[in-house]
C-alpha cells in the first residue's frame, strides 16, 4: 500500500498553520500541526521516516524587503 507523505508544521499562528496545511495538502501532502518543538521532535521520533519535512511557517515584514 502506498502512504502519502506528511509534513509536520509546527507553529502557534492558525492562520499561517492553515496557509501552509493547505499548500502542502495541494502538493501531495498529509500534514500534522504541532504547536512547539517538544510535540513535533515526540510525533517525528515515532513516524520515522514517514516524515519528509518539518515545517515553520514565519511571517514576513515589508520591512524586511526595504
Amino acid at each position: 500500500m502506498f502512504e502519502k507523505k506528511k509534513v509536520i508544521i509546527i507553529g502557534k499562528n492558525r492562520k499561517l498553520n492553515i496557509i501552509s496545511e493547505n499548500m502542502f495538502r495541494l502538493n501531495g501532502y498529509e500534514t500534522i500541526i504541532c504547536c512547539d518543538e517538544k510535540e513535533a521532535h515526540e510525533l517525528h521520533r515515532s513516524e520515522g521516516d514517514t516524515i519528509e519535512c518539518v515545517f515553520y511557517p514565519k511571517k514576513i515584514d515589508d520591512s524586511d524587503y526595504d
